[in-house]
């Protein structure tokens, strides 16, 4: 049985433990070794699809001629894979195909040495927008296209690249020696901002789901727990288990979300996702997270804020704690509009005019900020307490506690006003996560305040959903900035080396290990350092929570032991 998932946001405080246990059942290992057919970067023969590329006799109707092996390609152009423009990925970058062809086939030949060492068979495209697929002249997959076969000039049903696909495929259409494989794609329409296309073909590929595609989340809104994976393919059977207790038995192949609506409060629970690919069972995957009892959760979903349109600036002092907001106007979170794609939320308080349309009578301005504010309370041991804000949000946000900024989210630095707009679209959903640092609380009322920006005018979106969970405290008051492996109150270049050094150069173990544990698996290796260099040099993603400014303790349990750093100290 396999356990599985796919990363989605989370909306409340939680613990997530992303663990390959490399357990495999009975069932046992793959028999045959995997083989890579046709990798990424490999050479193909390509044609611009400014014309059909094997149309029949006398016509312009399409064939799959092109597909087969016979097929004559000696005049076509080669280059390596991926094909496009615009995204990045582009090995054979098609910069002449905006406005004016709107597909391209693809060819390439490779050899079977054995048909007896091939069990399975597997096509893996990354494409933006749509392709279809053949292999030795048989169609064997197609995505977002229509037409048997497609002509050269059908659109695609729009679709970004990034996730790519995977299809089993008939083992039998493989020939020993030679063999095609073949694929058109194409784009959405011709004046489309980017285009990809990036096959890869596998024998007896691995199609169990990896750790990184595992999730599991605590939501503030519901007080479930949602599992979500990414499948491969469809399975035989998929079982969840929790501390060992069946929770779900003999889920359909294809399910890739299970919520649990009775996970313990007040305590961790870890989470299995168990599942057989053709009869074998692959390594199982777990999860674990923090369910937080209900009188520590201080803010969520439907709780009601204050708000100020920005067609206008806000007040002086508007993001402090001591500023009079009784003539704000109040609804409950999430404000916005629009439809956030795959947030599994629904906007509650709609800001009708934020949007831009010159198109009506009278034409709607619009407005790039809206500005909000939330007062709760805290206790004496709450104010020492470990809060942790997570905020849903699409474009930008900076957000204040007390009037005191503690983080930002897409948005340019310095002072922002009604007018700055957020630093692009925001990808969807987003979520921030800031620790609220304890000595900006007070005992009694204290006030966050955000402004939330979009990125234009005319975006046709905009999120802000927050929830506050007070997380348990630390029983040792052990404290560490993520990162800081030299321990030397900065995280920077020098941080990764000595997380290289120690692995690679027998250099002793960073000070507090836990520190150099930078994207938080609970294993000290090289995806630590890497990490780290994505965040400081190729804009990757934040560091896992303390972070790398604020002090706190690690969020998540391992094996790598208590520690803290010295900027931390008390």
């Amino acid at each position: 049985m396999v356990r599985l998932s796919q990363p989605i946001p989370l909306r409340a405080a939680a613990s997530c433990i992303l663990l390959a246990v490399g357990v495999l059942a009975a069932r046992g290992l793959r028999a045959q070794q995997q083989i890579v057919l046709v990798e990424e970067g490999d050479e193909w023969s390509y044609f611009k699809g400014t014309r059909e590329p094997s149309p029949e006799s006398g016509t312009n109707v399409p064939t799959t001629l092109w597909t087969e092996t016979g097929f004559d390609d000696s005049g076509w152009l080669s280059g390596p894979s991926g094909f496009g423009y615009g995204d990045g990925d582009d090995a054979t970058a098609l910069s002449d195909m905006q406005d004016i062809y709107m597909s391209v086939y693809i060819r390439r030949t490779f050899t079977v040495a054995s048909l007896a060492a091939i069990e399975r068979l597997s096509l893996t495209v990354d494409v933006d927008d749509g392709f279809v697929a053949y292999l030795n002249g048989q169609e064997i997959a197609r995505y977002h296209v229509t037409g048997t076969p497609p002509p050269f000039d059908a659109a695609a049903t729009d679709h970004e690249a990034g996730t790519p696909m995977t299809y089993e495929v008939n083992r039998a259409l493989l020939n020993a020696g030679e063999n095609i494989l073949a694929l058109q794609g194409h784009n959405a329409s011709l004046s489309s901002s980017d285009f990809s296309l990036i096959p890869r073909l596998v024998a007896n590929p691995d199609f169990c789901p990896v750790a990184e595609n595992l999730t599991c989340e605590y939501d503030a809104a519901t007080g479930a727990v949602v599992l979500s994976w990414l499948n491969e393919v469809v399975y035989d059977e998929i079982d969840i288990y929790r501390g060992g207790e069946l929770l779900a038995e003999n889920l359909a192949g294809g399910t890739s979300v299970y919520t649990d609506t009775s996970a313990p409060a007040g305590m961790e629970s870890t989470y299995s996702i168990a599942a057989v690919s053709q009869g074998m069972a692959c390594a199982e995957l777990e999860c674990s997270v923090f369910v937080p009892d209900p009188e520590d959760i201080l803010l969520r979903e439907g709780d009601e804020w204050k708000f100020f349109r920005g067609s206008s600036a806000p007040p002086a002092g508007w993001e402090t704690a001591a500023f009079d907001d009784g003539a704000w106007e109040s609804g409950p979170v999430a404000i916005g509009y629009g439809t956030i794609t795959d947030a599994g939320v629904s906007v509650r308080t709609t800001l009708s005019d934020m949007q831009q349309d010159t198109s009506l009578d009278p034409p709607v301005a619009g407005y790039l900020a809206v500005f909000c504010r939330r007062a709760f309370d805290l206790t004496e041991a709450g104010a020492s307490a470990q809060l942790t804000l997570s905020i849903l949000y699409d474009d930008g946000l900076v957000v204040y506690l007390n009037g005191v900024e503690v983080g930002r989210a897409n948005m340019p630095a310095g002072a922002v006003t009604s007018t700055t707009a957020a630093s692009g679209a925001a990808p969807e959903p987003s979520t921030a996560e800031f620790l609220l640092p304890s000595d900006a609380l007070v005992v009694g009322r204290n006030v966050l305040a955000a402004s939330v920006h979009n990125n234009s005018l005319t975006s046709s979106d905009l999120m802000f959903l927050p929830s506050l969970v007070r997380e348990p405290q630390d029983p040792g008051g052990l404290l560490f900035h993520r990162g800081d492996a030299t321990d030397d109150g900065l995280v920077n270049l020098s941080d990764a080396v000595r997380v290289l050094g120690h692995l690679f150069q027998a250099w002793p173990a960073p000070p507090c290990v836990d520190a150099g544990d930078t994207d938080d698996n609970g294993l000290l290796n090289l995806t630590d350092a890497v990490y780290l260099l994505n965040h400081l040099f190729l804009a990757g993603p934040e560091l896992p929570l303390p972070g790398m400014s604020a002090c706190g303790p690690d969020p998540t349990p391992d094996g790598l032991g208590d520690c803290s750093t010295t900027a931390c100290a008390p």
